[in-house]
């Protein structure tokens, strides 16, 4: 059977295979047995009541992946260790995040090209010689510690400052060359 690409959920992050099936990681061999039959059942080409697409193949084949791992315990074990082990790893780039104040970073003005389907460009906006809608933003910049560079638009500081804090990951920018990350305090 031809792995299919897992999931992405809303937060970014790729579904566990327990995530696919709807149990939690706590599940019993039966509870994730019964959880398999009833989502194959749903989304099996054979049994399905509703014409079949493209996703629900690969929800099928997802279902299928997610029980051939899960329903052996070894396989599970494993299963459950690199889990433990991505986790580790992002609480570990929690913790070891440099904080750089954003009074420390450099700022400079650039347009921004946008799309502006809506009309809601206010008259600040200009539009360039190609006819694209450009936006004036602060962009923020600070060095690596690999020479590369850490860029982050005024836009994205205030989608984080509002974002709700349930994943403290979403909170860091990662370096695009050395994944070294970084928090920013913003205290201008």
């Amino acid at each position: 059977m031809a792995k299919a690409p897992l999931p992405i959920k809303e937060s970014g992050l790729i579904a566990t295979y327990y995530e696919i099936l709807g149990v939690k990681e706590t599940a019993t061999a039966l509870e994730i047995k019964t959880a398999h039959r009833e989502n194959a059942l749903l989304l099996h080409p054979d049994k399905s009541k509703t014409p079949h697409s493209n996703e629900a193949a690969a929800a099928f084949r997802n279902i299928q992946l997610a029980w051939e791992c899960l329903r052996d315990q070894q396989e599970r074990l494993k299963y459950d260790d690199s889990l433990r082990r991505i986790r580790e790893k992002d609480n570990e780039a929690v913790i070891n995040a440099q904080i750089v104040k954003l009074s420390d970073m450099n700022c400079e003005i650039c347009d921004i090209e946008v799309e502006d389907d809506m009309g809601l460009l206010d008259q600040n906006n200009e539009i360039d010689n190609h006819g694209n809608n450009s936006m004036e933003q602060k962009l923020y910049s600070v060095p690596c510690r690999c020479g590369d560079m850490f860029e982050i638009l005024e836009e994205e500081l205030q989608e984080h400052d509002t974002a709700p804090t349930a994943n403290i990951r979403e909170l860091l920018w990662d370096c695009r060359s050395c994944g070294l990350s970084i928090k920013v305090d913003n205290d201008i």
